[in-house]
């Protein structure tokens, strides 16, 4: 599991940013068209004035059917079951998001309960698409209220 920030989505001012992604993961990645069937999921600790602190990389292993590698299954969260939200697998990973301490998720599309999930999690969903996750990232902050 990702270490989430203290103070849920920013730790002195650092925002933390996942990126759904369509390759290996990474700054040079590009932002998949879909969140939930995304190969990885790259995340990044933005500085106020704009410096990636850090970047990690996580393969999608909801993605595959697998459940999360068995991360929600003990939980009612398997393929076809909800966990009493409804919705498998696009809620264990908006739940493995909020985990992460992430302000906000960026990808080309959201199914719409995913998207309640997340901001229900205090999480804001942010639409782009085709483009590398170094090259989104000023977008992503202007849209947080963050200024570069």
């Amino acid at each position: 599991m990702y270490p989430p920030s203290s103070s849920g989505s920013q730790i002195g001012g650092v925002v933390r940013i996942v990126f759904a992604t369509l390759g290996t993961g990474g700054l040079d990645d590009v932002i998949s068209p879909g969140f939930a069937r995304a190969s990885t999921f790259t995340i990044v600790d933005v500085a106020p004035d704009g410096t990636v602190i850090r970047v990690d990389v996580f393969p999608n292993t909801f993605a595959r059917g697998g459940g999360g590698g068995g991360w929600c299954r003990g939980r009612g969260m398997g393929r076809g079951m909800g966990g009493g939200m409804g919705g498998g697998f696009g809620y264990a990973i908006a739940q493995w998001v909020a985990s992460t301490g992430a302000r906000a998720v960026v990808a080309g599309n959201f199914g719409q309960g995913v998207v309640s999930w997340l901001q229900q999690f205090g999480i804001r969903p942010v639409t782009l698409y085709g483009m590398r996750v170094r090259d989104a990232i000023p977008q992503v902050l202007r849209y947080l209220g963050v200024s570069p």
